[in-house]
């Protein structure tokens, strides 16, 4: 008689994903935490159905039969990922960013005149050009390696990468609420706290190559902490 193996095997369906939830830190801030910066405490755990099976294998592992057993169905209700606002800036943690763009020739900016210059770090942009990438060739367009340019405040390190969701951006290859990544290469006077710079080539091209198409409330998650280097020619990012 054939050898087989029977075993209980439990298998999940999602029903709902978990909603967030976010709080505020009800104590004072310590030093380096922000007001505008959150931390998920609690990642919470979607809503699912566990269904349980009786499955048969022979003395090879392969399945011979598999039987629904009645009666020990368990519905698992959803508890919401939570998020709490008064964290420090770290590698997993959001903001809700507030946007502003603008060009290499900006008003006060060195490319102002000449459409010709360069973020904090070195990183050279031109209206004609474009930017130019890590191996030093230009590239049309708005994009570093891949990566949108933004200005952020300082507590958030040169070169930190920033996934960016529930946008309301279209052009340059961006589309409405689907997520892109931007780097952090750039600083502003007026750029604190949870507002962002985005980088759109010119400041004639306002609405132009990147439209904002509908109101929405956007999120940044911070995916990459800093990674500034040093090379012979200046300062660059770890790619």
């Amino acid at each position: 008689m054939e050898e087989v193996v029977v075993e209980r095997v439990a298998e999940e369906t999602i029903l709902s994903e978990q909603k967030t939830i976010y709080t505020k830190k009800e104590t004072p801030l310590a030093s380096g935490e922000k007001s505008w910066i959150a931390k998920e405490i609690d990642s919470g755990s979607p809503e699912k159905e566990i269904k349980y099976y009786n499955v048969v294998y022979d003395y090879e592992g392969n399945e011979l039969s598999k039987t629904h057993i009645l009666g020990e169905d368990l519905l698992v209700p959803s508890s919401p990922r939570i998020r709490q606002f008064g964290a420090k800036v770290e590698q997993g943690t959001f903001f809700n960013p507030s946007f502003s763009r603008y060009g290499v020739d900006c008003e006060g900016c060195r490319g102002e005149y000449t459409g010709v210059g360069n973020t904090a770090i070195g990183i050279k942009m031109d209206v004609n050009k474009g930017v130019m990438q890590a191996d030093g060739t230009w590239k049309q367009g708005i994009t570093w390696e891949g990566y949108y340019i933004v200005a952020a405040d300082k507590s958030i390190p040169f070169c930190s990468i920033l996934k960016i969701s529930n946008h309301n951006y279209s052009g340059e290859g961006l589309t409405p609420n689907e997520p892109f990544y931007a780097i952090v290469l750039d600083r502003g006077g007026a750029i604190k706290n949870n507002r962002l710079d985005f980088y759109i080539g010119s400041e004639d091209w306002v609405n132009k190559n990147v439209k904002s198409v509908s109101k929405r409330t956007p999120l940044a998650e911070i995916v990459r902490l800093g990674g500034l280097v040093y090379k012979k020619k200046g300062y660059s990012c770890k790619l």
